[in-house]
């Protein structure tokens, strides 16, 4: 099998948010791959007893510890913490390639968790260093804008790629605006979902538009977010910095430290 042993890579490795530096605090979704044997544990099981195996390894490690099964990954939090644990089988012809559990512990599924992190890269080199902390400051709004459900960390991401590959980050004041005004547009433009995934197979944002009032929720909240920013973008140009900072903290709360 060109599947392999641990014995020629790291055993684990982070990938998310946390991996790529746009999680925001708390760190509560912290994604951990833990690769293992796949000879020696993987072959002839399914995913759910890998998965039952892994919880009782962990249970017995940190008896005190809060563990779940919660599929397709086992949450374990510490202190401000919360990680959520995948064991993956790697292949050794490919080293994007992995074998992660399905949704419904049934069978293996391929992934690629070293794309984003290489065109995230690229959007960030590109953007002059900007890139990363604007997708962050656009989560912080989020996070601000009380959503009864949260945007999946990963959409907001390849939105903030997709409205970038036509705008240049010049400065924050006018990325932010030019993020919500871009957003709003593609809304408008886009009765179904249509931002895809870096291997080009699924769509990201079809989770909203299977729940029809977070959909609705969110696009008001852009609204409301770009009537903000452009009233501080017309503050910032007059030079008058004091009214844009307030309007600014206005839409981004205070930070979660």
């Amino acid at each position: 099998s060109p599947r392999i042993s641990l014995i020629y890579q790291k055993p684990s490795f982070y990938t998310g948010s946390y991996s790529r530096e746009t999680i925001i605090r708390p760190l509560d979704d912290i994604d951990l791959y833990i690769r293992i044997d796949y000879s020696l544990h993987a072959k002839n099981k399914n995913p759910k007893e890998i998965m039952l195996l892994f919880v009782h390894a962990l249970k017995k490690s940190f008896p005190d510890t809060p563990i779940k099964l919660s599929p397709p990954c086992i949450e374990v939090s510490f202190f401000l913490k919360r990680f959520e644990i995948v064991p993956v089988v790697s292949y050794q012809d490919n080293d994007d390639i992995y074998d992660i559990p399905s949704a419904d512990l049934n069978r293996w599924e391929q992934c690629y968790p070293n794309l984003p992190n290489r065109w995230l890269t690229m959007a960030n080199r590109r953007n002059g260093g900007l890139f990363i902390p604007l997708i962050k400051m656009v989560k912080q709004w989020i996070r601000n804008s009380n959503l009864r459900k949260p945007i999946k960390s990963f959409h907001v991401e390849l939105l903030t790629d997709r409205v970038f590959s036509e705008y240049r980050i010049e400065n924050y004041p006018t990325g932010i605006y030019r993020w919500l005004y871009a957003t709003h547009e593609l809304f408008q433009h886009n009765d179904k979902p249509f931002v895809v995934e870096p291997e080009g197979y699924e769509y990201v944002d079809d989770y909203l538009y299977r729940n029809p009032m977070l959909l609705k929720i969110f696009k008001a909240k852009i609204n409301d977010g770009l009537r903000l920013s452009d009233m501080a973008i017309k503050y910032w140009h007059k030079g008058q910095e004091g009214p844009a900072v307030a309007i600014f903290k206005k839409l981004f709360g205070t930070p979660s430290k």
